[in-house]
């Protein structure tokens, strides 16, 4: 919420969550996966929850955001599913 002061009028915008964030992620270890992603408590930690589309389903990922993650890239549903439709880089 944003509220602009000093005016005659205060102005007051709200911005709405999605309801799906997809995103690619790279973590540390050069592991890139994308998936759809959410915020998670599990286990009394702040945690970032990646469902990973495999075949029809999504398999779960946590990840603790802060020491685990270098970059994420929010993207569309498409993109996630295209990032990890790829084959990944061979070693050199």
């Amino acid at each position: 919420m944003i509220a602009f002061h000093g005016s005659a009028t205060e102005e007051v915008v709200h911005f709405e969550e999605p309801e799906e964030t997809w995103a690619i992620v790279e973590l540390m270890g050069r592991q890139v996966v994308s998936g759809r992603v959410s915020a998670d408590t599990k286990f009394n930690s702040g945690l970032l929850r990646i469902e990973i589309p495999v075949g029809g389903s999504l398999v779960t990922q946590f990840v603790n955001p802060s020491v685990a993650i270098f970059r994420m890239t929010l993207c569309s549903e498409t993109e996630a599913r295209a990032k990890h439709a790829e084959p990944p880089p061979s070693p050199a």
